[in-house]
């Protein structure tokens, strides 16, 4: 695994965000586990966000786990994430296992990525902002918890 992080600073802040951050990867993906959920929509987007968000609250610790075209339409409909935790398998919206990919937001500004190198691929732009990451972090979840 590899581990990119863009701290706050006054380059990035606000400059840098979700919609960015999924764009910039690609994976195979098949299901996404929400574990943390704090954003708002765009004015155009017809997805409920805070049925959304209810959802991630009542699941727990577990997370809720979606399809990947889910994922994107919640992707699609974002305007700002301030907080939260996204994690990206090729299982199916069953169970998520074996992790692709961990993004995780920290108050709109603080950005992590934890990835697979040999499954998943980032653009030009994710390397300009991330630059290198560090070779040979242990897939953990927030709070460093281990990926069990």
């Amino acid at each position: 695994m590899i581990e990119y992080t863009l701290p706050v600073n006054k380059a990035n802040l606000f400059v840098w965000g979700f919609k960015d951050s999924v764009r910039s990867i690609s994976t195979t993906a098949h299901a996404w586990l929400i574990t943390d959920l704090e954003m708002t929509a765009t004015d155009e987007s017809d997805l409920h966000v805070g049925d959304v968000q209810d959802q991630v609250e009542s699941a727990g610790t577990r997370g809720l786990v979606v399809t990947d075209a889910f994922f994107r339409m919640l992707t699609d409909a974002s305007d700002q994430v301030n907080d939260g935790e996204f994690i990206g398998s090729e299982a199916d919206a069953s169970a998520v296992r074996d992790p692709l990919v961990r993004i995780d937001a920290f108050d709109s500004s603080e950005w992590t990525v934890l990835l697979d190198p040999a499954r998943v691929q980032v653009d030009a732009t994710f390397r300009k902002w991330f630059a290198a990451g560090t070779d040979g972090a242990p897939f953990t979840r927030r709070g460093s918890e281990s990926w069990s």
